[in-house]
């Protein structure tokens, strides 16, 4: 009696699939050029946007936390060292929770690549944080 196949294939070795990603680095890079020119081609600024949301984002909070609040770091004299250890970690946390968001609809936005090409599945995702 032969035995029954797997429910889930294994999973490819991280090794394998960074391989994979590296062949298709061209495709990847199509993907991350064509969605730049889409989402900043017409506006006032460009591709400034990309830098100036997450800049005025920190320039805000110290702002605010340095002067309107005078928030302080425990041992620590200099006024702005609150906000710049608050920017810190929210610019990492708002970078993670922006990929996470674009990959939740990457697959259903591209679902006519999907179908009509050949390539690694897991390229949607680094794109999606490219």
């Amino acid at each position: 009696m032969r035995a029954a196949a797997p429910a889930h294939p294994r999973p490819a070795s991280p090794v394998l699939l960074a391989a994979s990603l590296w062949r298709y680095r061209a495709f990847i890079g199509s993907l991350v050029a064509r969605d730049f020119r889409g989402r900043y081609l017409r506006t006032a600024l460009g591709g400034f946007w990309a830098l100036a949301q997450p800049l005025v984002m920190v320039l805000l909070y110290l702002l605010v936390f340095s002067e309107l609040m005078r928030a302080r770091l425990p041992g620590s004299g200099d006024a702005l060292a609150y906000g710049l250890f608050l920017c810190g970690g929210l610019l990492p946390w708002t970078f993670f929770s922006e990929v996470l968001i674009r990959c939740q609809g990457v697959f259903v936005e591209h679902g006519d690549l999907l179908k009509k090409s050949a390539f690694p599945r897991s390229a949607l995702p680094v794109y999606a944080a490219l």
